[in-house]
């Protein structure tokens, strides 16, 4: 496989995972959707695993289900810190969390 056909499918599949990502925060705050919300938000996670947004998006899902989900969401926003460690989003995004 050439560069460009590499390049190509790295960006086909990280559009995939934040269409993916955009649905699972569609059908995250219906309760009744919620397992389709995390099937969503888990295959974007699997296509684009460095993604922050997509870290950031499935903490917010996790703290707004109810308090017994908020380790879950501590670890999607640590994740995220630790793909960027500077960026000043995510520092105040776990700085409300907490």
């Amino acid at each position: 496989m050439g560069k460009l056909e590499e390049d190509t499918r790295e960006k086909n599949q990280k559009i995939v995972a934040y269409t993916l990502k955009q649905l699972g925060e569609y059908y995250g705050f219906t309760e009744s959707e919620q397992e389709t919300a995390l099937f969503y938000f888990n295959k974007s996670i699997e296509l684009d695993s460095q993604n922050t947004d997509i870290m950031i998006s499935m903490a917010l899902y996790y703290v707004t289900l109810c308090e017994s989900y908020w380790n879950k969401a501590e670890e999607y926003y640590l994740k995220a810190l630790e793909i960027k460690k500077d960026n000043v989003y995510i520092m105040r995004a776990i700085a409300s969390f907490y």
